[in-house]
């Protein structure tokens, strides 16, 4: 989990009305709750942090109260055997965690699809994150090759939404 992304989404909690906060990211699940009677008191949110850390991270947040609990491993997937190559393609990533929308509205047409030539600053998706509707716009000219999130699908940051071939 990258620590700077990390450090954004605690000020965000923070400075919310939101009271609890639970994220799942490469094996590593993370909640976070505060209460009233805490900010009141001057007492810090408290994280619990499950899952394996890589152990070269010795991160241990500044002023929050850290508890990480493990889970049991559990067996991973069979590897697939179709193979996809994405050498030369572009890739359009979320920049934060919330849930993808490929249409403005529930009854519009989708902002992209593949095959659509594509323009810089042109919106690819919206990103709603704690009911902020942000617009991805894609950062080159090109062709969309192949959308990986779905309508209303829960996105992880850095998650790749889009392969696109460049002009």
């Amino acid at each position: 989990m990258d620590l700077q992304y990390l450090k954004k989404l605690l000020k965000i909690f923070d400075d919310s009305t939101a009271e609890d906060l639970e994220i799942e990211e490469k094996g590593i699940k993370l909640k976070i709750s505060k209460n009233k009677e805490d900010k009141v008191n001057g007492n810090v949110p408290i994280i619990n942090l499950s899952g394996a850390l890589p152990s070269n991270q010795n991160y241990q947040p500044q002023h929050q109260h850290v508890q990480p609990t493990t889970t049991p491993s559990q067996p991973s997937a069979p590897a697939e055997t179709k193979v996809e190559t994405t050498v030369g393609l572009h890739e359009i990533k979320a920049p934060m965690v919330g849930t993808y929308y490929a249409a403005p509205s529930p009854d519009s047409e989708d902002f992209v699809k593949v095959g659509q030539k594509i323009k810089k600053g042109q919106t690819l998706c919206i990103v709603e994150a704690m009911k902020l509707m942000n617009e991805i716009e894609s950062d080159i000219d090109g062709e969309i090759v192949k959308i990986l999130s779905s309508d209303t699908e829960a996105v992880e940051y850095n998650q790749v939404l889009f392969h696109i071939k460049p002009n």
